[in-house]
């Protein structure tokens, strides 16, 4: 009879369960070994606060999600930015309105813009997903807010 661990119908085949990195209040630094994570947003900041990501020199492939699990009402931004000002965004995410019919792309230039700044009155669900490719961070998402969200280099 085999053990669990070799039978790779039991659920405990070598496989791992999704990291989860709950964001509850200030800052957040992420770390390059925590690729994979679930960033979950499911607290509501007393004030506007900050992740940042790692460098992208060396972390090819690493990835983050960052998910609101609940509705963020305060009017306090989640800011997520790159490690330094030479690395940039290059894609988008879309926001959606909260009641609106129609959605828009918010596009990073892609050269100058390493600041995401997701605003207020954020519904859950949304999510912002970050993928490093050696020289730049992938972005792509989708906000269901308020106010739109907002690339920037400042």
């Amino acid at each position: 009879m085999r053990s669990d661990v070799l039978n790779s119908n039991s659920g405990s085949y070598g496989e791992s369960n999704q990291k989860i990195i709950n964001w509850t209040s200030g800052a957040l630094t992420v770390l390059a070994s925590d690729s994979g994570a679930l960033i979950n947003m499911d607290t509501e900041l007393g004030a506007s606060a900050t992740a940042t990501l790692p460098a992208v020199a060396g972390n090819e492939g690493v990835h983050f999600k960052f998910f609101y699990s609940v509705a963020h009402d305060a009017a306090y931004e989640r800011i997520i930015k790159t490690q330094a000002t030479g690395e940039y965004y290059q894609g988008c995410v879309i926001h959606q309105a909260s009641g609106a019919q129609t959605a828009d792309d918010i596009q990073a230039d892609g050269d100058s813009n390493f600041i995401l700044t997701v605003n207020d009155d954020v519904e859950p669900g949304s999510w912002v997903e970050v993928v490093c490719t050696g020289k730049y961070w992938l972005v792509s998402g989708v906000i269901t807010a308020t106010a739109a969200p907002a690339f920037s280099d400042s």
